[in-house]
């Protein structure tokens, strides 16, 4: 009998369970210092109708 994620996560609210361990978050919001820093290329383009 196979039981995805989903199933589990719902059966555990259900019954009130919770994981003792939070998963590990990922830190996107630090940038790669190593890239280049790209240009803009919309800036001063006006949008005055949608494609």
């Amino acid at each position: 009998m196979t039981i995805n994620h989903k199933h589990v996560f719902r059966l555990m609210k259900l019954m009130g369970l919770r994981s003792t361990f939070p998963k590990p978050r990922v830190n996107t919001s630090h940038a790669n210092k190593e890239d280049p820093v790209r240009p803009y290329l919309l800036k001063g383009l006006l949008m005055n109708r949608a494609n």
